[in-house]
């Protein structure tokens, strides 16, 4: 993937602050938290899947796999501080 616009990047935090409500909708809804986050989780490997094979797929997903856990803490903290 390539780096994202200042445009792409202001459409990714509105994306994840609307899948937040939903997956918040959904656990009103009766499903659990587990239950969502692992088919959308399911969801998103079937998309980088068909979009660029396992090889890409398995690189993406070990590059996010990288991040958690090089900053992870920190990210919690900013989630914890932002009250979310």
């Amino acid at each position: 993937m390539t780096e994202p616009t200042k445009a792409e990047q202001a459409e990714m935090i509105a994306l994840v602050q609307r899948t937040h409500a939903w997956i918040d909708e959904l656990q009103i809804a009766g499903m659990g938290e587990n239950a969502i986050v692992a088919g959308i989780q399911a969801a998103l490997v079937e998309r980088l899947l068909r979009a660029g094979g396992v090889v890409r797929a398995c690189a993406h997903l070990q590059g996010q796999a990288d991040m958690v856990h090089q900053i992870g803490d920190a990210m919690l903290a900013d989630i914890r501080a932002q009250g979310r």
